[in-house]
């Protein structure tokens, strides 16, 4: 396959014999990463299990490579349940392990924040986009279950408003709701 996307993966998903099942060969590679899902028998993998559960506050974890670096997220994220930050240093590179989480993990699992791009011709040609990523990600991580979020280095050094601001900006509006249209659109144009 000449890409490398959410569709590709999904594509995989739905064939009788999906292309990196076979890429396995002997199924024995994906077994070990089902088992390591299941219960960490690596000793490195328990031994940063255990270190993250004892409370330690830095830990380097180094040598991975390829999809490895989105793996070891994944597998924590299964063991750990809570929010986890992935900070990578390139916009592509964030691109890449977010689709790799999302293979590891599934859809709704993983969020990309990606950066605004401060140097295009028309600024707000091509922002809707990230507009609308970056607020879905800041709801996820106010409202929502946990989830693994990739930021990149650029994105990450880029003001957001406070909590508070956003909080007080939100409107929960379900099917069958009543509201006032003219405070509604006041409250979202304020913001």
């Amino acid at each position: 396959m000449a890409h490398c996307g959410r569709t590709a993966v999904r594509e995989h998903r739905n064939r009788r014999h999906p292309g990196w099942l076979r890429s396995f060969g002997d199924g024995g590679a994906l077994r070990k990463i089902v088992e390591i899902t299941k219960k960490p028998s690596d000793p490195g993998v328990r031994e940063l299990l255990e270190r993250i559960a004892g409370g330690e506050d830095r830990i380097r974890v180094g040598g991975l490579e390829g999809s490895a670096r989105a793996f070891l997220p994944a597998l924590l994220f299964h063991h750990l349940r809570r929010t986890l930050i992935v900070i990578v240093p390139e916009e592509k590179e964030a691109g890449a392990c977010f689709r790799d989480l999302t293979f590891f993990l599934g859809d709704g699992e993983a969020f990309l924040l990606p950066s605004w791009d401060l140097l295009t011709t028309d600024m707000f040609a091509f922002q809707r986009e990230t507009e609308l990523s970056r607020l879905e990600v800041l709801h996820r991580l106010l409202y929502g279950e946990p989830a693994v979020v990739v930021i990149p280095a650029r994105a990450l050094m880029q003001k957001l408003p406070p909590r508070e601001v956003i909080e007080g900006y939100a409107e929960w509006i379900s099917v069958g709701d009543t509201r006032e249209r003219d405070q509604l659109a006041r409250k979202l144009t304020e913001g």
